[in-house]
């Protein structure tokens, strides 16, 4: 029969909490990167759809790479009347 003195259970205790914390930080974590993900797919969705909609209507249409955003111009009078899609 083992024999356990309380300075190894205090041991025991200090590691599965430690453990157990360290479980919840990975997973929260993981939660948290899959839902900016789909944030990010959404956004991505929506913004080709933005996009398409926009051209068809001969709007300029410049996507800014280093930022999440696009800048859109309206069309001017010759564009619209030539229906030239930028």
């Amino acid at each position: 029969m083992f024999r356990f003195t309380i300075r190894d259970v205090l041991w025991l205790t200090a590691l599965v909490a430690m453990g157990a914390g360290w479980w919840r930080d990975i997973h929260r974590k993981t939660i948290a990167h899959h839902e900016v993900a789909a944030n990010r797919n959404l956004w991505e969705a929506r913004a080709r759809n933005a996009y398409s909609l926009l051209r068809d209507e001969a709007y300029g249409i410049e996507w800014i790479d280093s930022a999440p955003y696009m800048k859109v111009r309206y069309p001017s009078a010759e564009t619209a009347a030539k229906g030239v899609i930028r």
